[in-house]
């Protein structure tokens, strides 16, 4: 996707302008640093924050707006609300520390890589997505039945990589490079990163507008057992002739 393309080489650009300014120095407990380098070593826990969920902000992207493929761009919270302390918390405070001892985060060590992300991670596990349209998708999707078959999600999770011991090969840091399911075959996650995509492996037998509802189910808040009330987004998609020429990605 061009869009993704430009980012990633913006962020290798950024990685040889931080390079040569690395700082090793503890962070102090609950003090968020002002700018995570390239260089800067992570010690303990590879998570920096904890979210509750807030509301799905969905873009619909395709190759009639310039983009390679066809997907839906999702975010579980907006890039303003997440650098609201009232929406977050930190891994570094009492709270936080909590949730990095309940996931066993706490034996990371390792170099930042290109990015100045680390991970931001939703508290509330990830139970199931859904995805329906309001007309006939084709034969084998009528109006209102799961398209989950035909969506392939991409994400990053904390949690399997802590899971992995940490395996660089998982790390989004390290790799820019998020991991690949059929959405189909999800199954209950936490620790999410914010932003994800769903790509379309089919697209609709006809040509027009279509109004997609997308629905995050979220399970309880390990540590206080709140549950993030998520409401599900209504986003339309129109589908011209351009569109189908380009191939799907999967």
């Amino acid at each position: 996707m061009k869009k993704k393309l430009f980012l990633s080489l913006l962020a290798t650009a950024m990685l040889f302008a931080a390079c040569g300014d690395s700082n090793d120095e503890a962070t102090p407990e609950g003090k968020e640093p002002e700018e995570y380098k390239c260089g800067t070593y992570i010690k303990g826990s590879v998570i920096d924050k904890f979210y509750e969920p807030k509301k799905l902000d969905v873009d619909f992207l395709s190759p009639t707006q310039g983009f390679d493929y066809t997907l839906f761009s999702i975010y579980t919270i907006s890039y303003s609300e997440l650098k609201d302390p009232a929406n977050r918390w930190l891994a570094n405070t009492e709270k936080g520390q909590e949730y990095v001892k309940y996931y066993e985060d706490t034996t990371y060590s390792g170099w930042l890589s290109f990015t100045d992300l680390r991970y931001e991670v939703s508290a509330m596990p990830l139970n199931s997505i859904n995805v329906t349209t309001n007309k006939d998708f084709d034969s084998e999707h009528p109006a209102g039945s799961s398209l989950n078959d035909i969506f392939t999600l991409e994400y990053a999770s904390a949690y399997e990589l802590i899971q992995s011991n940490y395996d660089p090969n998982l790390n989004f840091n390290l790799t820019d490079k998020y991991q690949e399911i059929a959405l189909s075959e999800f199954k209950a996650s936490p620790l999410l990163f914010y932003h994800m995509y769903l790509y379309f492996n089919k697209l609709p037998e006809k040509l027009g507008t279509y109004e997609f509802t997308i629905t995050f189910n979220y399970g309880k808040d390990p540590i206080s057992g709140r549950e993030a009330k998520v409401a599900p987004a209504v986003v339309k998609a129109e589908f011209t002739e351009k569109d189908y020429v380009a191939l799907p990605k999967h």
